[in-house]
């Protein structure tokens, strides 16, 4: 192996350029933490925004048809094939806080999970207003009416088919 000389220099880095590099690496890193902390906090808020939509859906689909109702702050659905369902809130042990739907037979079916809390409100005949809270602090709130009040082919005003046919 030969001998390295006075004044040579050898293949590397030096430190100034490596200080440089892990200086402009640092810049990058934190550049993107806000970008991974808006990702990583997004995440449940749309989960828990799917849940709630698919859970609307669900409930507009038992009610067509049926009527709705508000007892004891429970959302009551009572579907056009003659069954009855409750919307409550419901610390389960397998589930921990959840909304669920139960049946008279006594089964249920966890409709959101994450929840902090439930309540229903009879606004109108046929009209329900409730309110979903789930554990990361935001509230939903949706309304549940019968068919009758949103069938606006049932309830054309007079003379509407006479304007048309001009």
């Amino acid at each position: 192996m030969p001998a390295v000389k006075n004044g040579a220099t050898r293949p590397g880095f030096t430190m100034i350029e490596c200080t440089a590099a892990l200086v402009v690496f640092a810049i990058i890193a934190l550049m993107w933490q806000p970008i991974l902390h808006t990702a990583t906090h997004l995440r449940p808020r749309d989960e828990g925004l799917v849940q709630l939509l698919a859970a609307q859906r669900q409930l507009e689909e038992l009610a067509k048809g049926g009527t709705v109702a508000a007892e004891s702050g429970e959302l009551v659905v009572n579907s056009a094939a003659g069954k009855r369902y409750e919307v409550n809130y419901y610390m389960s042990p397998a589930n921990g806080h959840i909304i669920r739907m139960t049946t008279a037979a006594g089964g249920y079916m966890p409709l959101i999970a994450h929840a902090a809390g439930f309540t229903a409100e009879q606004v109108a005949a046929g009209t329900v207003q409730y309110v979903i809270k789930l554990d990361t602090g935001d509230e939903f709130t949706g309304v549940l009416a019968t068919d009758e009040l949103h069938d606006v082919t049932k309830k054309s005003p007079p003379g509407s088919a006479k304007k048309a046919e001009r």
